[in-house]
């Protein structure tokens, strides 16, 4: 008497068996169950990140111009808004495309379900909670300084331009995993192109935000309280002014790459940073020159260019040897 075929009985599929109404779930089901919730860790985290940027720089600049007294008149005051909290809201604002980057590398190096989409989702959700919960925050700590930044057109134009910042990053972080450890590239390398990439990335994603933010805003004057100005160009002038913060960012990802001691992680971050904010400088230049033909030659100032990437470079370097450690 032969026994049965315990092979032919453990073949059955999940699919037949959640057919007899066990209630197990399908292999298919498992793979969705498992997407869904990462999609949801990835959210939380993202809205977490963003929040807790915007609050930190309102409750910053109040304290400023609290030990700074005189009350609205403070250092916080001079920078973006008529008040600390007012311009703690604004710099959590128009800081919000970088922030776009973190969220989105993140999220496309961890390689797992869509990373691209769930990078843009996050980080237009995370933006859209900061910017209501730092505004509260900024207004009630500003007796409503921040009221005429509510507006449903310029909001609308910041959020896509912060989701397509975090959906490209993603894009980029996951096309360096995988295709640049495909053909098997020196890291060095692939922290070359990572960082260059991050750069055009966080400097085409800013200005796309930003110019739909001003040109939504009602009556053409800026963005309510926040005052963002100055179209393409001034916001590629901002994201220059950023270079070393966004050189922080390449650093510490490249510095995490796995490289084998944290001198070789510092030469990779500082080269990364170098060469992307070469990069966002020459694409500065070329949208000048398009925006604005002057009919003559665009004058370079070398020696502006050459501090600024060195500054990068180092800035780089120290965060790279920090996430090597």
């Amino acid at each position: 008497m032969t026994e049965p075929d315990q092979s032919s009985s453990s073949a059955v599929s999940d699919e037949t068996v959640a057919a007899d109404g066990t209630g197990v779930e399908t292999g298919t089901q498992r793979a969705t169950v498992a997407t869904d919730s990462r999609t949801n860790e990835r959210l939380v985290k993202a809205v977490g990140t963003f929040v807790v940027v915007g609050i930190g720089f309102v409750f910053s600049l109040f304290l400023v111009d609290q030990f700074a007294g005189g009350g609205g008149g403070g250092i916080g005051g001079g920078l973006l808004g008529s008040n600390g909290p007012a311009a703690g809201f604004g710099l959590a604002v128009v800081l919000s495309p970088l922030i776009a980057v973190l969220v989105g590398t993140d999220i496309g190096r961890d390689g797992e379900g869509d990373a691209v989409v769930d990078a843009g989702i996050a980080s237009a959700v995370g933006f859209v909670v900061m910017f209501f919960v730092t505004m509260v925050l900024a207004a009630s700590l500003s007796g409503g300084a921040t009221g005429g930044a509510a507006q449903a057109g310029p909001l609308v134009g910041l959020a896509v331009g912060v989701a397509i910042t975090g959906a490209a990053s993603a894009a980029v972080a996951g096309w360096q995993q995988d295709f640049l450890d495909a053909v098997s590239n020196p890291p060095l390398v692939k922290s070359i192109v990572f960082g260059s990439l991050t750069y055009v990335v966080f400097a085409v994603g800013y200005a796309i935000a930003m110019i739909l933010a001003n040109a939504l805003a009602s009556g053409g004057g800026g963005f309510g309280a926040i005052g963002l100005g100055g179209g393409a160009m001034g916001s590629l002038a901002i994201a220059l002014l950023l270079a070393p913060l966004l050189a922080v960012c390449v650093g510490l990802f490249a510095g995490r790459d796995g490289l084998d001691t944290p001198g070789a992680a510092a030469i990779s971050g500082g080269l990364g940073a170098a060469v992307g904010t070469l990069l966002l400088i020459v694409l500065t230049l070329i949208t000048i020159a398009i925006l604005q033909p002057s009919g003559g030659s665009i004058p370079i100032p070398v020696g502006p260019i050459v501090g600024l990437v060195v500054g990068a470079g180092l800035t780089g370097t120290g965060a790279g040897y920090v996430g090597g450690r």
